[in-house]
């Protein structure tokens, strides 16, 4: 006798028990403290590499593309965070 063909589950839900909203936004907000704490920490060293003898300007606009570097990444996570 054969055995029925089963589909794949067409939602993720469908797998087992789905992460809650609340869980997802917990592990969210660890990883994005822990994210913001590392690039922070990752462009300080940088800065310190690359900036002691570089120009004003090249300070300025390292300093403005290191602080808008880490806006998509986090983004991406805050809107993981709420679907």
């Amino acid at each position: 006798m054969a055995r029925p063909v089963r589909l794949p589950p067409e939602h993720p839900s469908d797998y087992g028990v789905a992460m809650t909203t609340r869980v997802r936004k917990l592990i969210g907000t660890i990883l994005l403290l822990a994210m913001v704490a590392v690039y922070a920490l990752i462009a300080t060293a940088v800065a310190g590499v690359v900036l002691p003898e570089s120009s004003k300007l090249a300070e300025l606009a390292f300093y403005a593309m290191a602080g808008l570097a880490w806006v998509l990444p986090a983004g991406l996570l805050i809107r993981w965070m709420h679907r």
